[in-house]
């Protein structure tokens, strides 16, 4: 039985200027850039590591959730969100992160009133970031068909439908083992055929929306390179603009 946190978030905007990750106490993951956007560094901030939260240069020293909220992040937040015109949050966080923790810190976040998230990254050039926003009930209900899912597990990645017409949970359109040598490739294939055949030419089409859900306990870096592949392809064609995160 296949079990996740039922959380669930979209990826939005771009942002606009960048600075370089290592000026930042916090090594977050790696990726090529494909999928992801220009980092804008006047967005407040979270930095989060296995050992500290930091939210915009305040040190959070009580992470106990209720339920999956970390109130001293949500109290501190919505101080610094009353100073601000547009209540929106970079998130930087280690790459070694488990999968519940980035849950943690969206849901928090949302509880604090942030309306745009972001996904921070480092590539050789520079740092990106994948924007994420809260979905309402009616951008779900409009991407009900087919409701393509991507499934990440501790040793493949599903790609399946809620609908059932691109495949189900119990059979997968498609089953890739990490150990297969282009993984990543073979998802964004996989996804390029499926975008082609629901949605050709319409990119903005409001049932374009792919939902992403992984295990608990994997890693953010692993989560990144997901996010890269699913939101574009390796020649930077816009895949599945909107993503939503979930358990």
């Amino acid at each position: 039985m296949r079990a996740f946190l039922v959380v669930v978030f979209v990826f939005g905007s771009a942002g606009a200027q960048a600075r370089p990750i290592e000026q930042r106490p916090v090594e977050v993951p790696t990726v090529a850039g494909t999928g992801y956007d220009t980092l804008d560094v006047n967005r407040l901030s979270l930095v989060a590591t296995r050992g500290s939260i930091i939210v915009d240069g305040q040190p959070i020293t009580d992470v106990r959730t209720h339920g999956l909220v970390i109130p001293q992040i949500k109290h501190v937040l919505e101080q610094r969100l009353a100073a601000r015109a547009k209540p929106e949050l970079t998130m930087f966080l280690d790459r070694s992160l488990p999968y519940r923790s980035l849950i943690e810190i969206a849901v928090s976040a949302r509880a604090a009133g942030v309306k745009e998230l972001y996904f921070a990254t480092q590539t050789n050039h520079g740092a990106v970031a994948a924007p994420l926003a809260m979905p309402g009930a009616a951008e779900l209900a409009a991407a009900a068909t087919p409701g393509i899912m991507v499934s990440v597990l501790e040793r493949e990645i599903l790609v399946w439908s809620r609908s059932g017409l691109e495949g189900s949970l119990a059979k997968p359109k498609r089953t890739i083992a990490f150990e297969h040598p282009d993984v990543l490739r073979e998802l964004t294939a996989t996804l390029t055929e499926i975008a082609d055949r629901w949605w050709p030419g319409h990119l903005r089409d409001p049932s374009r929306i792919l939902v992403l859900q992984a295990a608990a306990s994997l890693p953010a870096q692993t989560i990144a390179h997901v996010i890269g592949a699913v939101r574009a392809t390796a020649d930077g064609r816009v895949l599945f603009p909107s993503v939503a995160l979930a358990g």
